[in-house]
């Protein structure tokens, strides 16, 4: 009876690891985009920072490494994350519609920092490409 505790136990606190793992992954995403919009903002209204500086997007690690950082690190670990939820409720330790749910929201914030990498990539920093610099796409 203790071991069936103890497993009930822990595959609870490893859904409750996944699900923080998964929602670092969508707040990092909603606080990048908050990010590049109040920089896009300052580019675009000059007399909100200082006369000595270039302006907010004058160097485009600016904006690159913390993406970088998201779709190399994060965005991987949010998916491992978002696979173990959903084996979870198949192995009937969760439901399945909120690791569905889940999924689904970690795929629509990867695909949204894609999309906006692609963008920014193309608009900004021609002769560079973003495939280059997330290890999972350069295969595709």
């Amino acid at each position: 009876m203790n071991v069936d505790r103890f497993r009930k136990v822990s595959l609870v606190s490893l859904r409750g690891c996944m699900w923080v793992l998964l929602l670092g992954l969508i707040a990092l995403s909603v606080l990048y985009g908050s990010f590049m919009a109040y920089m896009f903002y300052l580019q675009a209204h000059p007399e909100h920072w200082p006369k000595e500086s270039f302006g907010p997007l004058s160097d485009g690690n600016t904006v690159t490494d913390p993406l970088r950082f998201i779709l190399n690190w994060v965005a991987p670990v949010g998916v491992a994350a978002s696979v173990a939820l959903v084996v979870l409720a198949w192995l009937g330790q969760g439901k399945l519609r909120s690791a569905v749910l889940g999924s689904a929201l970690a795929v629509c914030a990867i695909v949204s920092l894609v999309s906006f990498g692609l963008w920014f990539f193309h608009t900004y920093l021609a002769g560079y490409h973003l495939q280059n610099e997330i290890w999972w796409m350069a295969r595709l």
